[in-house]
Formats: C-alpha cells, sequence, structure tokens
C-alpha cells in the first residue's frame, strides 16, 4: 500500500509542475453541526450541475460574504475512502480587474489537519507564487473537517486582497487513498459562499 501511495505521490507532483512552470512561463511574458453540510444543503438545490448533497463524497466550501477577503477552505469528507490529496486550481479565477488570481509562496497558512491526520502543503513552495494549491493529507476519515487559510493575490500586486467573489471558478480534485479521484467547480451561492458539491 505504502509503495502504491509512494507512486501515486510522485505521479501527482511530477504531473503538477509541467502545468506549474507552463503558467509560470505565461506570466512571466504577460461534531456539532457541520457548517459545510448545513451550506452545502442549502444551497444544493440551486447548484446547476453539482450532484445533491446526498452524494457528495466531499463538500469543500469558502465562507462568504461575497466581498470578505477572509479566505478559509474548509474541506468536509462524506466518503469511507480517507481523502489523501486536494488540488485547488485558480487558473480561472480573475480579480475584478480582470488580473489573475495566484497564490504567494506564503499564502497558505493558519492549516489545521483533520483529527489525529496530518497535512503537507506541496505548493506554493516557498519562493514560488503559483496558480495551483496542493495538499497531501493522512487519516482524513469520513465525517471529518480540514481547514487552511488562503492570500490570494495577482500576479503584478502582491498584496492584493482578493475578495471570495473573485474565486469562483476555482477547480477542486480530490483523490482518494484507493486512487479514486473527483473534482468540481467552486460556485458563488446567494448568501456569498463558495461551494462545491463533489460526486
Amino acid at each position: 500500500m505504502s509503495r502504491e501511495v509512494s507512486g501515486l505521490k510522485r505521479n501527482l507532483l511530477y504531473g503538477s509542475f509541467p502545468l506549474i512552470l507552463l503558467v509560470l512561463s505565461v506570466y512571466a511574458t504577460h461534531a456539532m453541526e457541520d457548517p459545510n453540510r448545513v451550506v452545502a444543503e442549502a444551497v444544493s438545490a440551486s447548484l446547476e450541475g453539482i450532484s445533491p448533497v446526498g452524494a457528495a463524497v466531499a463538500i469543500v466550501s469558502i465562507p462568504g460574504p461575497a466581498s470578505s477577503t477572509t479566505i478559509v477552505v474548509h474541506i468536509y469528507s462524506r466518503e469511507p475512502l480517507g481523502i489523501r490529496f486536494v488540488s485547488l486550481s485558480f487558473m480561472k479565477c480573475k480579480s475584478t480587474a480582470g488580473d489573475r488570481i495566484i497564490i504567494g509562496a506564503d499564502g497558505v497558512f493558519n492549516v489545521v489537519p483533520p483529527p489525529g491526520g496530518t497535512v503537507t502543503v506541496y505548493t506554493p513552495d516557498a519562493t514560488h507564487p503559483v496558480p495551483v494549491v496542493l495538499v497531501e493529507f493522512t487519516g482524513f476519515d469520513i465525517t471529518e473537517e480540514a481547514t487552511f487559510q488562503l492570500d490570494p493575490d495577482t500576479f503584478g500586486d502582491p498584496l492584493y486582497g482578493a475578495q471570495v467573489r473573485e474565486l469562483k471558478n476555482i477547480l477542486v480534485q480530490l483523490w482518494f487513498e484507493n486512487g479514486k479521484v473527483s473534482q468540481g467547480k467552486m460556485v458563488l451561492d446567494a448568501a456569498g459562499n463558495l461551494v462545491v458539491l463533489l460526486p
């Protein structure tokens, strides 16, 4: 099992680097009531193209309001198969002025792993701003939650305070312990929360 996980980790990391390098080159040239479940259930009927909450294997949300610059990612597992990797792609996210959103070198912080588990942040690294966040978990089991905070900026402004509404096109991908993959795009609900129910 550890050999399979090592192979999956290696494939994910190696597979991500060409995408990250390509994007950088483009830029260079130019137990209580779970809040995620409550939010997801409240908006699931209006999320076109997203599985209903009852069928979701995981719920990823960023609480609003839409104008908030406090960006906290909540990942809630509904799947008996443990969550191993999570990636967030900001490739299609733009500021109100039309600038591309990226995550700075110190843009992932206040990381809270699932109870009894761990989390490792692979991108961004210590020196490179990127449009993809990749984290690895251990011990991320059903009904558990992990959170981390992001500081999204723009390529031209490392002090830019991105708002929740500007991140509505985040592509979320999850890899489970058995290699199963699920993905979906975050959408903005009427209350200004970003939510995706992963099928």
